[in-house]
């Protein structure tokens, strides 16, 4: 008991510093190329890149810039509420149960979403089953 004691008072005399282990992190706003501070989902590809689902559309990181993908590029529905990826492809389901896929660098729209929302109503995509 009296070695771990003068053990513990030198160290506290030697002003030997103990850390925890730190995180680099980065935070993202519209400042740094965000389309919006809302963000339902964030999603890493088989890349490396982030993908953010936004209210206002996705956004794609590639670790030194954002690229934005709305609806004048392809998106059913500018609010995306997740991201994944399947087969080597990402997926995007947006509002009203729009299906969408990146193919390359363009977004295409789920040819079947029409007939899904027939079938099954606008809110019948709650979240992706892999």
């Amino acid at each position: 008991m009296v070695h771990k004691t003068i053990f513990f008072l030198l160290l506290f005399i030697s002003g030997i510093h103990i850390s925890a282990q730190e995180f680099d992190y980065q935070n993202f706003g519209i400042n740094e190329g965000l389309l919006t501070n809302e963000i339902y989902d964030i999603y890493q590809d088989n890349l490396g890149n982030m993908w953010f689902a936004t209210d206002l559309g996705i956004c794609k990181y590639d670790g030194n810039n954002f690229k934005e993908y709305t609806t004048k590029k392809g998106l059913s529905h500018n609010v995306v509420f997740k991201i994944r990826e399947f087969e080597g492809r990402l997926w995007f389901n947006t509002y009203k149960s729009g299906l969408c896929y990146l193919a390359g660098d363009t977004i295409i729209a789920y040819k079947f979403n029409k007939k899904l929302v027939e079938l099954l109503g606008e809110s019948y995509i709650q979240d992706f089953v892999l």
